[in-house]
């Protein structure tokens, strides 16, 4: 006979891996895209500009480590925190090398993070 039951434990079971593989590929897209797609980017400015917003990312790091220091008791800021640091450490590395970013990205990387 037919059972509903092990039907629907069988289709569960069947879907994990589907659905964790969807989750998988989407938490590994870059944050900040190798080329940027529309809108102003890096690739207008000057070396100084350049520069000074080589600079203006090294004292986001420095303020967003100082922050994380002051959230030690909660574990979701310091992650947030932590993201920021990464993403700054990307651009910074990425612009040094030459490589052009969307200046939406750069100025997000500037913000503090989202409370």
């Amino acid at each position: 006979m037919f059972n509903l039951k092990r039907s629907i434990q069988v289709l569960c079971v069947s879907l994990i891996p589907l659905l964790s593989g969807v989750t998988t590929t989407v938490a590994q897209e870059p944050i900040i895209p190798g080329l940027p797609t529309n809108g102003p980017t890096t690739a207008t400015l000057t070396p100084d500009q350049r520069a000074n917003l080589l600079e203006e990312l090294t004292k986001a790091k420095k303020h967003d480590k100082e922050a994380r220091a002051g959230h030690s008791q909660n574990p979701l800021r310091q992650a947030a925190y932590d993201e920021k640091i990464d993403q700054i450490n990307r651009l910074t590395k990425g612009l040094q090398e030459g490589k052009n970013y969307l200046m939406s990205d750069v100025q997000k990387a500037l913000k503090p993070p989202r409370r």
